[in-house]
């Protein structure tokens, strides 16, 4: 089923979870896109998010993939709340390719057409990649991340069991 965020096409409480993974940052109403996701959502029932943060990092990639926005750890917390969410939890990723993704920006910030920088690099430096972040998802099973070039929210929509105590 194809839809618009913000005008889903089903019965409220109809979920146990939701995902959006990279959705929200491209939806003009970010406000009413999360209220929409709560009112499917069963009470009880979760929401997985992940959003690019930082808008100091805005460059021609966001323009290319038509973000409307970049979060603030803070900003996305407000309006994950403000939907009526409990967070339960929320740290940053992507944290190892933050240096390397914020030069490559900043660098690139003069180039007049929007053009995305995301590109399969040579197969030693996908490597590499790959496994700085597999060994950050190690460190994330135990801590959360101050900083990363993504934050990743899972939040509950109240008044199920799980918050009954």
């Amino acid at each position: 089923l194809r839809a618009e965020l913000g005008h889903l096409p089903f019965a409220d409480a109809t979920f146990d979870i939701v995902t959006a993974f990279d959705v929200l940052e491209h939806v003009p109403d970010d406000a009413a896109a999360l209220h929409d996701i709560v009112r499917v959502l069963r009470p009880g029932g979760a929401l997985l998010l992940t959003v690019p943060l930082h808008p100091c990092l805005w460059s021609a990639h966001d323009a290319a993939l038509h973000h409307q926005r970049r979060y603030t750890p803070a900003g996305i917390r407000r309006r994950v709340r403000d939907a009526g969410l409990l967070i339960e939890r929320e740290t940053a990723m992507n944290a190892a390719l933050l240096g390397p993704i914020a030069l490559v920006r900043l660098a690139r910030r003069r180039r007049a057409a929007p053009q995305s920088d995301a590109a399969l690099p040579p197969a030693p430096v996908n490597w590499l990649f790959g496994a700085v972040l597999a060994a950050e998802r190690l460190w994330l099973r135990h801590v959360d991340l101050p900083w990363g070039v993504s934050q990743i929210v899972v939040a509950r929509r109240p008044g199920g069991p799980e918050n009954v105590r």
